[in-house]
């Protein structure tokens, strides 16, 4: 979290010498520059510690299988082509929503190590 608190910092920093610099260019002035804080980033953060020794944050960004359409879904899953992503859309639109990776194994062709493989990586909300 230091580290991350640290790169932001450096970010605001670099923006506002970046705005004092281009004040003169062609972009309006009254054009706000959105800045996107943690209370909006979504996703998780893995591997953690509370003392942080040695470790680094690894950001992963989660897939809401439930509203993904299926090149979504076969871009970000391993393992998961543009075949099986059109199974799970078509499964979800036939079943209704997912609820759990149980419900999502039932997908034919769609196996439980396939599953477990990406199961950081799948949402239901």
């Amino acid at each position: 979290m230091i580290i991350r608190r640290v790169l932001q910092i450096i970010l605001a920093g670099f923006l506002a010498f970046s705005v004092a610099v281009f004040a003169d260019s062609s972009i309006p002035s009254d054009q706000a520059v959105d800045v996107q804080t943690d209370s909006e980033m979504t996703g998780d953060v893995l591997d953690t510690p509370d003392d942080m020794t040695g470790m680094k944050e690894t950001f992963i960004q989660t897939l809401n299988i439930n509203t993904a359409n299926a090149e979504e879904i076969s871009e970000t899953l391993k393992g998961i082509g543009p075949v099986k992503a059109a199974a799970i859309v078509q499964f979800r639109n036939e079943n209704g929503p997912f609820k759990s990776l149980e419900e999502l194994s039932q997908v034919k062709g769609l196996g439980a190590k396939t599953i477990a493989q990406n199961e950081a990586l799948i949402s239901f909300e």
